[in-house]
């Protein structure tokens, strides 16, 4: 999808709107953005890259970011609800809240464990500001349950070894200063 510098414009006002004297130095930002990418997709469309997208996306706050790293999009007005949450909070109480929200099903019902993976994730892409790969390779896998019947859910996080790929075993998670995430509530 080409980028359009006034659409970007226009959605970067909405999001974070500017001091009116900076004005033409941010839309002269964008349209320089448009021609590099204009530039990029012509370079991406002769097939010499085996993708022929443009990379990275283009995002405008950690609500989008958080959505196009985790693609969230399957969650209906979780974006929207981040930059809500962000607004009316701390940055660490919105990644405890949406985490929780997408884990209780807020945003559309799926299986336990995928509930509980995406809200793991989105939490940890909030306090990373998005721009870490830790919510995407960090985290190896959240289970649904536990052996021991608690109502606490272990997170296995891999190892600093990639080589190793060492799995640290423990149960981190969403309670401040503890390594439990425990949901409550109504699945």
């Amino acid at each position: 999808m080409p980028f359009d510098a006034k659409s970007a414009w226009e959605r970067s006002k909405q999001l974070a709107p500017f001091p009116t004297h900076l004005n033409p130095y941010y839309e002269d930002i964008l349209s320089q953005y448009e021609q590099a990418y204009s530039v990029a997709e012509i370079s991406r469309s002769k097939g010499y890259d085996p993708n022929y997208n443009v990379e990275p996306r283009t995002v405008f706050d950690l609500a989008d970011r958080v959505n196009e790293m985790l693609g969230l999009d399957q969650f209906e007005g979780l974006a929207e609800r981040l930059r809500i949450l962000l607004k009316t909070t701390s940055k660490e109480k919105a990644a405890i809240n949406i985490s929780q929200e997408i884990a209780l099903g807020k945003f559309g019902r799926m299986d336990t464990a995928k509930a509980l993976e995406y809200g793991v994730r989105a939490g940890l892409a909030v306090i990373t500001d998005g721009v870490t790969v830790a919510p995407i390779q960090g985290i190896y896998a959240v289970s649904d349950s536990r052996p021991d019947g608690k109502e606490t859910r272990p997170v296995e996080l891999q190892g600093e070894r990639g080589r190793d790929r060492q799995i640290h075993r423990g149960t981190p998670c969403l309670r401040k200063r503890s390594w439990e995430f425990s949901v409550q509530g109504d699945r």
